[in-house]
């Protein structure tokens, strides 16, 4: 309790003294540290509380801010309080709490889903794939998805595994199963896509009884009344595109970009009844253009991981574009609104201003389908075109045959816009169908997932539960067993009723020879979810061709390789296109 000691002191003068000094002993608290038993039950406990949080991330996705801070950070921070409590260190053990609970949630999450365990171990496909689905996300962002699934199909056959639940099929039989009116329904691809938080598009609604709903006033708006109504809208924007190309021929001319101005021009017109005024200007005077091409490329990325869109969703609008989307969305509709419409538009349909709906649909559903529309019907239409007219280019022959039909139903002086003419020209329809074979706007497919509770039979295969599972179109569209010969080759006689069949290099084959198979060629997708507008694509395919190839002569401008062409193709959901350079001459 207390100590007492002699102390010697020497004074300056060298005389010592001698004194007794007396120190208390106070006793110290003993120090808790943790035991070799202690330390190995605080270790196991850590690693199984680790294990339940991933079993919870696992079954249920948690995505929500409140849960992830619980499961996230809460966790490893009572760990860490713990640690100090034994005089660990502050620094110390924060470190190793937070460092271990999400080492341990990787190391759990890469251990199951490359064990043999996996519901789709048995499947093929690249290992980084089964590991995490940002190894496909990685691929997304470089624009080369479609031809990374095809090479992967190529080494690893009818069905490859492109992510810890998800698959890739190339096989026809596996079209009807997956996307046929009792195939699969949609799944997390598409909680992401909402324009507005909590509203669906069309494109994004995985209930198939409400998308029945939610799909009858477009079914009324891309009718065949409705169509016969569209054909002005289509005339007066194809005469605006001749005239901005009259204008413009005089110089090199980016056809793409000039089928991405007629796109837009069309569907902002037809949609909204509003004019972007990209022919007028021969530009993307309101930048909506460039906007909607980062719209996708973000919507392609948070589909992939869909719980990202909640937080893209809160970055400032300014450099969020699926917000600056939401803004042009807003504009248009308050315009349209307050200005109205000198014809049925799609707005007229999609506000059913007929009232034929029960219930009127509100705002927000009206402004996310009015974006798809204009997403979905200007980059496919103008995509479609561009492809067209770079087949047309690299193949002479086929140009020249194309024009020689055209110019037999439309000789000189006759008009190239009479609708009721252009469902009857076999080879102007060949050359559609061969350009949406080879290249179809939208390159991938669109994923399907299997019920929770239960397997599903596609086609030759057996999906488990819970799985996304996807029919590659850039693929299916190139398998020999579906169109043969000359599967990677642009020739449009496949499509033709013939006897015969002279190939490019200048061999013929019989009719029997020729491999056709139109249920493997979906451009439009299949089934109720399919393209909506399908007719309307269409429509406007024929009419700009007729009416362009009657007008101009066509040559590609000096020095450009063909190859770069589809080397810039991106594939981000919809396709972005590099430039395609020609020269026009006017015939008549």
């Amino acid at each position: 309790r207390s100590l007492s000691y002699i102390c010697y002191e020497t004074s300056l003068s060298g005389q010592a003294s001698k004194y007794t000094n007396t120190i208390m002993i106070v006793p110290r608290a003993p120090l808790h540290v943790l035991s070799p038993l202690d330390l190995s039950v605080t270790q196991l406990s850590f690693v199984f509380t680790s294990l339940v949080v991933y079993w919870i991330f696992k079954r249920y996705e948690p995505s929500s801010p409140l849960s992830l801070s619980v499961l996230l950070l809460a966790v490893p921070g009572l760990y860490a309080c713990l640690l100090i409590s034994h005089q660990l260190g502050v620094v110390y053990s924060v470190f190793v709490s937070y460092a271990a609970h999400w080492c341990l949630l990787v190391l759990f999450t890469i251990a199951y889903r490359v064990s043999p365990f996996h519901p789709l171990a048995s499947y093929p496909g690249p290992p980084p794939a089964r590991i995490s689905k940002f190894w496909l996300v990685w691929i997304v962002s470089q624009g080369k998805e479609y031809l990374y699934l095809h090479d992967m199909h190529r080494r690893y056959g009818d069905i490859v595994r492109i992510g810890p639940n998800e698959l890739s099929i190339r096989h026809s039989h596996a079209v009807l199963p997956v996307l046929g009116a009792k195939g699969l329904n949609k799944g997390s691809f598409y909680t992401a896509r909402q324009l507005l938080n909590g509203v669906n598009s069309l494109l994004s609604i995985s209930d198939p009884v409400e998308h029945a709903v939610r799909r009858r006033p477009w079914n009324r708006a891309m009718n065949t009344v409705a169509l016969k109504n569209y054909e002005a809208i289509v005339r007066s924007k194809v005469e605006e595109l001749i005239r901005g190309l009259l204008r413009a021929q005089a110089e090199i001319i980016d056809i793409s970009a000039w089928m991405s101005y007629f796109g837009y021009d069309f569907m902002g017109q037809m949609a909204f009844g509003t004019d972007f005024g990209m022919l007028k200007t021969g530009s993307d005077n309101q930048g909506v253009w460039r906007l909607m091409e980062k719209g996708t490329l973000a919507f392609s990325l948070m589909s992939h991981v869909p719980w990202s869109g909640k937080w893209i969703a809160r970055l400032p609008l300014g450099s969020n574009p699926v917000g600056m989307l939401r803004q042009i969305a807003w504009d248009n509709v308050a315009r349209r609104i307050q200005q109205g419409s000198p014809h049925r538009d799609l707005f007229h349909h999609l506000m059913d201003e007929d009232g034929m709906e029960p219930i009127k649909p509100s705002m927000p559903i009206v402004l996310s389908d009015g974006v798809l529309a204009i997403i979905a019907g200007s980059d496919t239409t103008s995509t479609a075109l561009s492809h067209l007219y770079y087949f047309l280019l690299r193949h002479p022959p086929v140009h020249n045959r194309l024009r020689q039909e055209i110019d037999s139903i439309f000789p000189s002086g006759e008009d190239p816009l009479a609708f009721g003419k252009h469902a009857d020209m076999p080879y102007l329809g060949a050359c559609i169908n061969e350009t949406l074979r080879l290249l179809p706007p939208v390159l991938d497919g669109v994923p399907r997932s299997t019920p929770s509770d239960k397997a599903a039979i596609v086609g030759p295969f057996v999906i488990p539960p819970n799985t996304t599972v996807m029919v590659q179109t850039y693929s299916l569209h190139r398998d020999p067993r579906n169109f043969h010969p000359l599967p990677d080759t642009f020739w449009p006689d496949r499509w033709l009723v013939q006897d015969q069949y002279i190939l490019p290099s200048g061999d013929s084959i019989k009719a029997e020879e020729l491999i056709l198979n139109r249920e493997a060629y979906i451009p439009f997708s299949f089934g109720p979810a399919n393209c909506v507008g399908k007719n309307l694509a269409l429509m406007e395919l024929r009419a700009v061709t007729c009416a362009f190839l009657h007008k101009f002569d066509m040559t590609v401008a000096k020095g450009f390789n063909f190859d770069t062409w589809e080397e810039n193709i991106l594939d981000y959901g919809v396709t972005t296109r590099g430039s395609l350079p020609v020269n026009l001459k006017t015939r008549y």
